[in-house]
């Protein structure tokens, strides 16, 4: 599988599977940034011949709440109330990737 073999070689970069509706199955990449990102991408492309879509990406939040519960939220919907949050920090971004 290319992803786990790029991967050897980035420890940066995750992955898991993931399933679209409108895109079949793929993989959610986390990434460490923007260039990290096209990095990858041109990398499975040129070496592994991979006609790939990326969706946009989407930042991961780590929120330390104030009764001790710790949670991941993907969406800005998903952010408790302020008064609840004792700590919260940006771990980053993932984004889909299918092959086309």
């Amino acid at each position: 599988m290319p992803l786990r073999k790029l991967q050897l070689n980035d420890a940066a970069l995750s992955f898991e599977p993931e399933t679209s509706q409108a895109l079949g199955y793929g993989f959610r990449c986390g990434f460490l940034g923007l260039f990290h990102m096209e990095i990858v991408q041109e990398r499975l492309e040129r070496e592994y011949d991979l006609d790939l879509v990326f969706t946009a990406p989407v930042w991961e939040y780590e929120i330390s709440k104030t009764d001790g519960d710790e949670i991941l939220i993907d969406s800005p919907i998903e952010m408790p109330d302020p008064t609840f949050i004792a700590r919260y920090a940006s771990l980053g971004f993932k984004s889909n990737l299918h092959a086309c």
